[in-house]
């Protein structure tokens, strides 16, 4: 802001308009708005893939868990086929046998709680069974070894007969399926209490040539079933549920562990799904044919919760994980909150070193103002300034150094050229006042010979107008001298032709009259010819009259051949009457035409007299025609010469009105000149070139 009392330039520039507050603010702002959005979308990006990645994560682990769990179902379907081919191999002739095989593979598989065969009636002799323990045969006295662990005396193998054979499902499953559809695949049961455990049923029907004679199958415990689960699940926050395909818990996590595994009040185990809070989810799950995660409120707890299914294929059983949102959520929300914080820090990073940066700029554009400041004052003065930095502030600051002394120096020869230009602006003042007395003169000279040369214009113009018109009748007339040559000649041509024609029809006519001529003997002959008929019918009739009855007939005939002589003649006596007025019409159309053909010979002669006579005329008008072209082009040659010579006369009176006005404008100039030189010469004296004390400017970093 420059203060016009003193003429000196106010720098002070408030804080929030300076330079540095503006760099601050066009750095920082779009860079903590990039950073944010970065950082949330990135955030954002982040929690959607860790979430995936977690729950796919639960997704495998319940895979895992139902791939172990098959394995064991494996194992234990494998000991019981492995029990039902020994029999079917002829295992099944020694009883005994049979009963040892069965505790050797309760005793290898630790899986198994229990090892069991079952026989229909009288499949075994009556000698046979005597021979086996009595404890190995039911009360119907059918082969029925049940090995089994009994916990309550310490887990020590005992041997009994197989309980409810006939009714239980274990039994009747497997013998179903075979009667019913010859299915010989394992039937697993549905968990339930057996002599103090809590365990499930897996048997097959044994087939001796294709016919039905027992079944063999291995018991597994819960306990088993559950201790399964938790060592899979570890301290993890998951919990794990087993399901039957008959809607009913085999096993799961969320029991209370108990000394007692026969109490099972308030368990899941062995309890149909529709009877707990989780039938809403879990009937969705049993009812599915597919590995998948499903979101919905835990019943127990309240929570959302995510649960990953799995099917096993042995049993046609579901493994279902659980895990709370919270659960899953807590490690990637961890995972989030360190990526931000990440970002904010190198975000206050970035932050300083801008900040630091436009302080520095601020800094250096601070001294570049000063020194600018000095400069409008008119302080010219040398001035040492330390610059330090290779940056655009310190060439500025370098190019301000250069530019004072460059200005220093300018000012200096402007006072040393100020009495020289002083002069030079009196004597182009004198000279352009006499350059405008000698541009009047022409000016007046110029506007005079533009006057004639516009009278020759128009003189020359009007002469080619009529001498155009002249040229445009000449061309008419022999147009039309042309066209009438062309017209005689046509009329020649047909004269011509119908003199042709004339004589052709008069020897064509003098042609009929020699044949007329020669119709009338003709005529003459057929009369003769008519009289001598005539005159031999008169006879005939005669000669016939004479005949009486037998020449009648023959007078007929003469008679009519008189009649028919008689209408002859007279046609005769008819045709030479008109031919005789054909030959005296011929002869008179012969004299007619002849004068006819006589005057149009004469008229062919005078049109040929008259065609030659348009033909001279033409000529003439012809030869006057190209001397009327000759002179309308001199005459159109005269009157654009005259033009052109207008033209220039026009430019060079334009030309001296702009020499004129220059001059005038160039006095004025003159005048102008003198009052800034001046002006310049108190301009320069404000200035202060003399050398002062070196002022040390740091405008390091």
């Amino acid at each position: 802001m420059m203060d016009s009392s003193s003429g000196s330039i106010d720098t002070g520039v408030p804080l929030f308009k300076g330079l540095k507050f503006r760099m601050l603010l066009a750095g920082l702002l779009p860079t903590v708005i990039v950073m944010t959005v970065l950082i949330w979308t990135e955030a954002i990006h982040e929690f959607d893939a860790l979430r995936g990645v977690s729950l796919e994560s639960l997704q495998s682990q319940a895979e895992l868990l139902a791939e172990q769990i098959q394995e064991v179902n494996e194992s234990a379907r494998e000991s019981v086929f492995a029990l039902a081919d020994a029999q079917a191999s002829g295992m099944i002739n020694h009883g005994q046998m049979s009963v040892d095989f069965s505790r050797s593979i309760l005793e290898r598989e630790a899986a198994i709680t229990a090892v069991f065969m079952a026989f229909e009636p009288d499949t075994h002799e009556q000698e046979e069974l005597e021979m086996i323990p009595d404890a190995a045969i039911s009360g119907e006295d059918r082969l029925a070894p049940y090995w089994f662990i009994d916990p309550d005396r310490g887990d020590t193998i005992r041997l009994e007969s197989a309980p409810s054979i006939g009714i239980g499902s274990y039994y009747t499953a497997p013998r179903d399926r075979w009667l019913r559809s010859g299915d010989h695949s394992m039937c697993i049961s549905e968990p339930y209490l057996n002599d103090g455990r809590l365990q499930i049923d897996m048997s097959t029907s044994i087939l001796i040539g294709g016919r039905f004679v027992g079944v063999a199958g291995v018991s597994r415990a819960l306990d088993d079933q559950d201790r399964q689960l938790r060592e899979f699940i570890g301290d993890r926050s998951l919990e794990a549920f087993l399901l039957s395909p008959y809607g009913h818990f085999i096993a799961s996590s969320t029991d209370e562990i108990r000394l007692d595994d026969r109490d099972i009040t308030g368990q899941l185990k062995t309890r149909a799904i529709e009877e707990t809070p989780y039938e809403s989810i879990f009937d969705v799950v049993t009812l599915s044919t597919s590995a998948e995660v499903l979101e919905a409120i835990d019943p127990t707890n309240g929570k959302e919760t995510f649960f990953a299914t799995a099917p096993v294929k042995t049993g046609n059983w579901t493994v279902v994980l659980a895990r709370t949102q919270e659960a899953v959520m807590a490690p990637i929300i961890a995972f989030i909150i360190e990526s931000i914080f990440i970002g904010v820090v190198g975000l206050g990073i970035i932050i300083i070193f801008l900040a630091i940066l436009a302080i520095k700029v601020s800094k250096r554009v601070r001294n570049a103002m000063e020194y600018a400041t000095r400069v409008a004052d008119g302080d010219l003065t040398e001035m040492n300034m330390v610059v330090r930095g290779s940056d655009e502030t310190g060439v500025l600051l370098k190019v301000m150094g250069q530019m004072s002394d460059r200005l220093r120096m300018l000012v200096g020869h402007l006072v040393d050229s100020g009495s020289a230009i002083d002069k030079a602006a009196g004597v182009v003042s004198s000279s352009t006042e006499e350059q405008v007395q000698v541009a009047g003169s022409l000016e007046q000279s110029t506007s005079q010979i533009c006057d004639v040369v516009d009278r020759i214009t128009s003189t020359s113009e009007e002469l080619t107008r009529t001498v155009a018109s002249v040229t445009e009748a000449a061309d008419q007339t022999a147009t039309l001298a042309t066209t009438g040559q062309s017209e005689l000649e046509g009329m020649r041509g047909a004269m011509e032709r119908l003199e042709s024609s004339t004589e052709t029809a008069d020897r064509r006519l003098v042609t009929i009259k020699e044949r007329a001529s020669g119709i009338s003997g003709i005529v003459s002959t057929i009369t003769a010819v008519a009289d001598q008929t005539n005159l031999l019918s008169v006879n005939a009739s005669i000669e016939a009259e004479k005949a009486g009855d037998a020449g009648r007939g023959f007078l007929v005939v003469a008679r009519e051949i008189r009649r028919l002589a008689d209408r002859t003649a007279s046609a005769t006596l008819e045709i030479e009457s008109s031919v005789r007025d054909v030959e005296v019409a011929i002869g008179e159309g012969v004299r007619d035409l002849g004068k006819f053909s006589e005057e149009v010979r004469r008229i062919v002669m005078d049109v040929a007299r008259l065609s030659q006579s348009m033909g001279s005329i033409l000529e003439q008008v012809a030869a006057s025609n190209e001397r009327f072209h000759e002179l309308r082009d001199g005459v159109r040659s005269q009157a654009q010469g005259a033009s052109e010579i207008s033209e220039t006369m026009e430019g060079l009176q334009e030309g001296t009105i702009r020499t004129i006005r220059t001059t005038e404008s160039l006095v004025k100039a003159s005048a102008n000149l003198e009052k800034a030189v001046e002006t310049l010469g108190g301009i320069v004296s404000s200035f202060h070139l003399g050398k002062t004390s070196p002022e040390e400017h740091d405008s390091s970093d």
